[in-house]
């Protein structure tokens, strides 16, 4: 995994704690939906963080309510 790789997981899970929608995140960071699933099905650790930071998004959403 190269060194930008590791830092676009790094920039897309801080995002998804902000707002918890993976198409949005992407996006921002100017990457396909595609690259991150794909990511997603290839590297666990990676798959748990995303569903953490969403979780902690949605959670941080419901606050601001």
């Amino acid at each position: 995994m190269s060194h930008d790789q590791k830092q676009i997981k790094r920039d897309i899970i801080e995002l998804l704690q902000e707002i918890p929608i993976i198409a949005q995140a992407v996006r921002r960071i100017g990457i396909s939906r595609m690259t991150v699933y794909r990511w997603i099905k290839a590297d666990p650790v990676f798959k748990r963080n995303v569903n953490a930071a969403i979780m902690e998004g949605h959670k941080n959403m419901i606050d601001m309510a």
